[in-house]
């Protein structure tokens, strides 16, 4: 495979002048694409399709930007359209049916009985939509979006100027779905494991603000690498997996219950494997020190100036020690070490 940076929708990305503009925020900036052509144009199929033919209310479209943390809400009386744009984090199904939940509980629409139509708009495609059932999730893809605008400014009475500005978000988010297609399993440029060709590539990335479209191959990392045997086991048998992108980059966590009710368990990121204890601020250096040794092989050191590290969450702390990942081949050794501590307890 090419490398990605020379690949030839990566150059047109950064050439997009408008990428410059958008790329700190690049779901944001999206999202308020969006919300200008429906309200330019007063109608939501020019997003959705003909699937959605409804005109609205031009005068309600920004005001329902971010509104219950949704990228857009837009209430048209009888009906609420919730719309996710999934660009610079991993598309959940439990997120937006939270905002679902959240909504229908609030004072304006707590004694109503209203419609609520979900729509997850993606890059690329994560999931068929095949269901009859109106109360699930609809997924659209940005292609799917895209051809929407299309067929519809086509139609419509924009001046030129304008029309070419559209036409360049478009290419936008056409670059952005044939970039994360094709970084899709470059598992290599997730920096789990030492690796100097795909470091000075990630490095470059960072630099275009691109690094975070590496993150759709994370889950289909997880989905390839842990599909059988004793990884399998370990993705089944954690209380939680997480699966996300966060400021040191694409994160896996595999999470297990310990007798103190607290989270303990690996993370994998940025060429570390890290032991952890995740819970109340009571957690103790030595018993972050005691669950590292025990499930760390012997022939490993621990990594880091700190004996222990840590940051808060909101329900406390995490805690951890780690070692570094040289290769895949040690990543995989670290696996299965652990794998087999786990089933001692």
């Amino acid at each position: 495979m090419k490398n990605i940076l020379e690949y030839e929708e990566y150059r047109k990305l950064l050439d997009n002048p408008l990428w410059h503009l958008c790329r700190s925020n690049t779901e944001n900036a999206i999202s308020n694409f969006w919300a200008y052509l429906i309200q330019t144009t007063g109608n939501i199929s020019v997003i959705l399709g003909k699937q959605c033919p409804q005109k609205i209310d031009k005068q309600k479209v920004f005001a329902s930007r971010e509104k219950s943390h949704t990228d857009l809400l837009l209430d048209l009386g009888n009906k609420i359209l919730i719309i996710e744009n999934k660009t610079k984090s991993l598309p959940s199904d439990m997120q937006v049916k939270k905002y679902a939940d959240n909504l229908i509980k609030k004072k304006e629409y707590k004694n109503k009985k209203i419609k609520i139509e979900k729509y997850l708009i993606t890059p690329i495609k994560t999931k068929n939509n095949k269901s009859n059932d109106k109360n699930k999730i609809q997924y659209l893809t940005y292609n799917d979006v895209c051809k929407n605008i299309n067929n519809y400014v086509n139609k419509a009475n924009f001046n030129n100027k304008t029309k070419i500005i559209i036409n360049k978000f478009i290419e936008i988010m056409f670059s952005i779905s044939k970039i994360i297609s094709k970084l899709k399993r470059d598992y290599q440029l997730l920096g789990y494991w030492q690796d100097k060709p795909s470091e000075d590539i990630i490095n470059k990335m960072r630099e275009d603000k691109t690094y975070s479209l590496i993150k759709y191959a994370n889950n289909s990392f997880l989905n390839s690498f842990f599909k059988d045997g004793a990884f399998k086991k370990i993705k089944n048998d954690a209380n939680t997996l997480e699966v996300d992108f966060g400021k040191a980059g694409p994160l896996i966590s595999f999470k297990f219950k310990s007798k103190k009710n607290r989270l303990e368990g690996i993370q994998i990121q940025n060429k570390q494997f890290k032991y952890f204890i995740e819970g109340p601020s009571s957690i103790s250096d030595k018993e972050t020190k005691q669950f590292a040794q025990e499930h760390k092989p012997d022939d490993y050191n621990f990594a880091g100036k700190k004996e222990i590290c840590r940051y808060k969450t909101k329900e406390g702390i995490f805690k951890y020690r780690y070692v570094k990942i040289e290769s895949k081949k040690d990543l995989i050794k670290l696996l299965n070490f652990f794998v087999k501590k786990r089933k001692k307890i």
